[in-house]
């Protein structure tokens, strides 16, 4: 059975991303960098999940439409789909889990992809 995990680089209007830091009580892969997303459930769409995902993770709403799917990537038995959403917030208001922390950063989407895939 395939897993379909779903992610989105969050974007706002001055151009920063919104990355996640993996505190050292987070269970997978404490210490590292993400961006928001997880499991889409069988009864979601991609998007769908992603848009959960990340209000979940962040508290920050985001529309299906804003949502653009960047690419697709399976490894075993586990199908990755990534997304930009553009926000048009500066400031976004965020209430995260207690298990991350937010870092606003002024990267390229390859420098932002680099550094979540790094190890």
């Amino acid at each position: 059975m395939i897993k379909t995990v779903s992610k989105a680089l969050i974007k706002n209007r001055a151009g920063a991303y919104l990355l996640l830091y993996r505190g050292d009580s987070h269970p997978n892969f404490p210490g590292h960098l993400d961006i928001p997303g997880g499991e889409v459930e069988s009864n979601e769409s991609y998007k769908e999940a992603t848009a959960r995902e990340i209000w979940e993770e962040t508290g920050v709403h985001v529309q299906l439409n804003s949502l653009e799917e960047l690419f697709a990537k399976q490894y075993k038995n586990i199908k990755r789909i990534f997304f930009e959403a553009n926000i048009d917030e500066i400031d976004i208001p965020v209430k995260l889990s207690l298990s991350y922390a937010l870092i606003y950063n002024r990267m390229s989407r390859l420098i932002v992809f680099r550094n979540i895939f790094s190890d």
